[in-house]
């Protein structure tokens, strides 16, 4: 289940496609899972998808989809506005410049590109959110140790369940490929 990875123009049904998905996300997300497990510990699907555009598509069109994931994302989420625009678009600035570099086409590799990335964005919130004002203390209380064992889940669910949803993109990429001459 290798990916290979190369920053092709994006159709305006793929762009379509990915902000669909990016939304299907956000509600998983923010309704189903949070019924399901209110500790929090599920895979951050979005991180997913922002790291695999940051790898296939190119920085202009990726930045945008970026910005509307973030937006979303805050809106959703009641903190503070421009948290998860930031955070996003720094994770997908990095990954623009690991794609000049690396590629990860196995899926060991895959995992832990997310799984470092992922714990790169868990303390790039937290580090924002204690600018704004929130103290660190309350994620270090004896009373919210679950909460950082619950992080520490989702990161790794996150890596885990990552190379399925690289394969996906990709596939949605090579189909929407396929039938559409029309670039973005």
């Amino acid at each position: 289940m290798e990916t290979r990875f190369r920053a092709q123009s994006l159709s305006y049904k793929e762009a379509m496609t990915y902000l669909f998905l990016g939304i299907v996300f956000l509600i998983l997300e923010t309704t189903a899972w949070s019924w399901v497990d209110p500790a929090h510990c599920r895979p951050n699907l979005i991180l997913i998808l922002i790291v695999y555009l940051g790898m296939a598509i190119p920085l202009i069109t990726g930045s945008i989809l970026i910005v509307c994931f973030g937006l979303l994302t805050d809106t959703a989420s009641g903190g503070p506005a421009g948290l998860f625009t930031i955070v996003y678009l720094l994770i997908f600035g990095i990954t623009v410049l690991m794609r000049q570099r690396l590629e990860p086409t196995t899926i060991f590799y895959q995992m832990i590109v997310i799984l470092l990335l992922a714990v790169l964005a868990e303390t790039m919130i937290w580090c924002i959110l204690s600018i704004y004002g929130w103290p660190l203390e309350i994620i270090f209380a004896p009373s919210r140790g679950l909460f950082i064992v619950a992080q520490g889940v989702s990161v790794l669910l996150t890596a885990f369940v990552s190379p399925v949803f690289f394969w996906f993109f990709e596939r949605i990429r090579f189909t929407n490929g396929q039938q559409t001459g029309d670039e973005v």
